[in-house]
């Protein structure tokens, strides 16, 4: 019996062993076969990521402008890839290739794969001069586009017209001063003076029967005019009076500006023209021989002196020259300047002259050449170079662009129908939907407040 037992024993024993080694047999074979799967499932994975990279590779080989900002998604078998496209500047873009599936034993898993790509295989399309004329640089350019400098494209300054405002009825006008636009006194022979206030017409009176010869104004309410055999009269802001005994003594000049106590002018007959330099008067080439009885200026580099026969001459800063402008036959006396483009002068026979326009056109358009991409090619960017001056407001002044593409005529291309619509110097991509045409056209708006001009100096189209 005792050896019965212990044979029964040793059966249950050798069965144990057997079963815990059979165990560990099975362990380790599903072990090997799980991490066989979960290689084989990492190795499909990072194919397809690396897939991924190569489609964005070969988008970016055929467009720049195909490689879209963002992230797509789909499945591929048993995986999904998601692939994201960011952008680090106009010709560089990060790629990531993210794979994701559920493992045998359902948990996730994923592989990602990155490269930065870059917009190597290109060309530019660069324009810097204008200047050349249809047929070269440009198609065509409305009249608001000066072209005249290389590298400057800006909108056309308006010429500055002389026009009669008002004619008074026949009084002999010798002097003008104006406080404001709107605002200002006229003095002349016979005693007549005029006052505009407030707007056209000048309302005209008399201060007895002196020649006044000239007016200077210390403020609206503070004027002086110099007259015949020595008098002075005085405005106080709402009448004339001639205080007794102001007698200048004499009076040589017919008129004098000056910028401060060491520069000025005085003007007089044959065309006479004298600068004072702080300590003595010299002469200066005034470019005619006719009375000079006027002068004013609105900074020391721009002064107009006018008289006998309407002769009206400017100062630029270094020399005197004939002022080019539409005048009038009757002599003119007196000019007075608000700015560089506002200026009144009076004279004999009542009239009453003031100087307008100036500034820039407002807005302007050039048309460019049409430019040959040399075969079926993608326009992928455009950018510019600019000066944008201070305006107001600050969105009048800018600078616009839009494109098109088309065959060998241009017979199948049109301006797209949101106009003007590249607002962007910094650089904008190009929508596909120019590509795969061998020519490109370009048209360029400018746009300003009247005081300033914007400044184009050079536009880049980018293609392949």
């Amino acid at each position: 019996m005792k050896n019965g037992g212990q044979s029964i024993l040793e059966v249950v024993i050798a069965l144990a062993i057997f079963a815990l080694i059979a165990a560990s047999f099975i362990s380790l074979t599903l072990g090997s076969f799980i991490a066989l799967d979960t290689s084989s499932n990492q190795l499909t994975a990072t194919l397809i990521a690396d897939d991924g990279l190569e489609a964005a590779r070969a988008t970016r080989d055929n467009a720049w402008n195909e490689l879209v900002d963002g992230e797509t998604s789909a499945p591929v078998g048993a995986f999904t890839r998601a692939t994201t496209i960011m952008p680090v500047d106009l010709y560089q873009k990060n790629i990531k290739s993210q794979v994701d599936w559920t493992t045998d034993l359902g948990g996730a898993s994923n592989i990602t794969r990155e490269a930065r790509l870059t917009n190597w295989d290109s060309r530019d399309w660069i324009q810097t001069d204008w200047a050349d004329g249809p047929g070269t640089a440009y198609a065509n350019a409305d009249p608001s586009i000066d072209d005249s400098t290389v590298g400057e494209l800006k909108l056309k300054e308006k010429p500055m017209v002389w026009s009669l405002h008002q004619d008074t009825g026949g009084q002999t006008w010798n002097d003008i001063w104006m406080f404001s636009p709107n605002d200002g006194l006229v003095v002349g022979a016979g005693g007549w003076t005029g006052r505009l206030n407030g707007g056209p017409p000048w309302l005209i009176g008399r201060v007895g029967t002196t020649n006044w010869n000239g007016i200077y104004c210390l403020a609206t309410n503070d004027c002086y005019v110099p007259g015949a055999s020595g008098r002075i009269g005085r405005w106080n802001g709402t009448s004339w009076s001639v205080p007794s005994g102001w007698d200048t003594g004499r009076q040589t000049w017919n008129d004098i500006w000056m910028f401060s106590p060491s520069s000025g002018f005085v003007v007089g007959n044959g065309g006479n023209v004298r600068r004072w330099n702080g300590i003595s008067w010299n002469n200066v080439t005034s470019g005619t021989t006719q009375n000079l009885t006027a002068i004013s200026c609105s900074s020391a580099s721009n002064c107009y002196a006018m008289g006998s026969k309407g002769a009206i001459i400017k100062w630029n800063g270094s020399t005197w020259s004939l002022y080019p402008s539409s005048r009038s036959p009757q002599n003119l006396n007196s000019v007075y300047c608000l700015s560089s483009s506002d200026c009144w002068a009076v004279g004999a026979g009542g009239v009453i002259l003031h100087l307008t326009g100036g500034g820039f056109e407002t807005t302007g358009v050039l048309t460019s050449s049409i430019f040959n991409m040399t075969d079926a090619s993608p326009a992928q960017i455009i950018e510019w170079d600019e000066q944008i001056p201070v305006c107001a407001p600050a969105s009048a002044c800018n600078i616009k662009f839009q494109i098109r593409t088309g065959n060998a005529t241009m017979s199948d291309a049109s301006w797209p129908a949101s106009p003007f619509n590249f607002t962007n110097a910094a650089g904008t991509i190009i929508n596909p939907s120019y590509n795969g045409k061998q020519y490109a056209q370009y048209q360029v708006q400018l746009n300003g407040d009247g005081a300033q001009t914007p400044i184009l100096n050079e536009v880049r189209i980018n293609y392949k």
